[in-house]
């Protein structure tokens, strides 16, 4: 026998339209939850990376010179004849 109810199928029908709709808010909380965190691990990266390249400079162009008592190297030198702040540092700090 085969009994069919368009009120069961309707109550059905309704209960997973409910249930779908909060999985799918569910799934996009999740989604977003993980742009966020990939969001913030670029942005962890960019900066360690910026901060190493920022200190391994620093550290190569000022410090060590400082300690090896060696001349110092411009960056740079413009048509208007002045240096890099290395050189300048060097000539007045140094």
């Amino acid at each position: 026998m085969n009994f069919r109810s368009s009120y069961l199928e309707d109550l059905a029908k309704d209960k997973n339209n409910a249930l779908n709709a909060e999985a799918r808010a569910k799934a996009a909380e999740y989604y977003l939850e993980v742009l966020i965190m990939q969001y913030n691990t670029v942005l962890f990266n960019c900066e360690k990376i910026y901060m190493e390249l920022l200190n391994y400079h620093l550290f190569i162009d000022f410090i060590t010179p400082l300690f090896e008592k060696e001349t110092i190297r411009p960056i740079s030198y413009h048509p208007d004849g002045t240096f890099s702040c290395q050189r300048y540092f060097k000539e007045n700090m140094g």
